[in-house]
C-alpha cells in the first residue's frame, strides 16, 4: 500500500514573534514620518513659530518649536521663535561677536581672515555660534540641523547677492575659514 500523505510544507517555519510585530509597527511608523516629512517641502503646516520658510530638503525643514532643546533657550514670556530672542540676536546677528568667533576659529585652524569679511563668513560664524549656544561643543565632523527660522534670520542679516545658499551638509572633510570650503 502506498502512503498517500501529503507533505507538510510549512510545518517547520518559525512562528511570528512579538519582536517582529514591533519591528513591523516601527517600520510603518517610519513610513508615516517619511510621508509627513515629504509634505514639508511644499507647505509650512509643520511650522509652529510662524517664522519658517520652505527649504530644499526634508532634513532642513525643522521648526524651533519641534524640539525641547530649542524651546529651552526661549523665555516663556518673550517670544514664540528662537530667532526673536535677545541671545540669538547677540550670538548670531551681531557682527562684533561674530568677528570674535571668527578670530577664535582662526586660532584653531591657523588661517588669516580675509578683509573685508564676506557675508558668507558671517553666516558661517553665526551658524557655529548658534550650534555652540544650543548644543555646546559637538566635536569634529559632527553636525546638527539648525531650525529653518534661525537659518533664514541669519541669511536675512547676511544675505548672498545672488540668493544662492549652500545649505546643510552632514560633515565637512576639513574645517577652514577659506570661503571656498564652506
Amino acid at each position: 500500500m502506498a502512503d498517500h500523505r501529503r507533505p507538510m510544507g510549512f510545518l517547520f517555519e518559525p512562528e511570528k514573534h512579538k519582536d517582529s510585530v514591533e519591528i513591523e509597527e516601527a517600520h510603518e511608523y517610519d513610513q508615516e514620518v517619511d510621508e509627513a516629512m515629504e509634505n514639508r517641502l511644499d507647505n509650512l503646516n509643520w511650522c509652529a513659530c510662524g517664522q519658517c520658510q520652505l527649504m530644499p530638503t526634508n532634513g532642513e525643514c525643522l521648526c524651533c518649536r519641534e524640539e525641547d532643546i530649542f524651546t529651552s533657550k526661549m523665555d516663556e514670556n518673550s517670544t514664540c521663535c528662537i530667532s526673536k530672542t535677545e541671545t540669538f540676536k547677540n550670538a548670531c546677528k551681531n557682527k562684533d561677536i561674530l568677528e570674535i568667533i571668527m578670530a577664535a576659529l582662526k586660532e584653531v585652524v591657523g588661517e588669516d581672515l580675509r578683509d573685508p569679511i564676506s557675508n558668507r563668513l558671517y553666516r558661517y560664524a553665526a551658524y557655529r555660534s548658534f550650534t555652540w549656544w544650543v548644543y555646546g561643543k559637538l566635536g569634529r565632523k559632527r553636525r546638527k540641523v539648525i531650525p529653518t527660522c534661525a537659518v533664514h534670520a541669519i541669511r536675512h542679516q547676511f544675505p548672498e547677492a545672488d540668493q544662492n545658499y549652500e545649505g546643510y551638509h552632514d560633515a565637512i572633510k576639513n574645517i577652514s575659514l577659506n570661503e571656498d570650503t564652506f
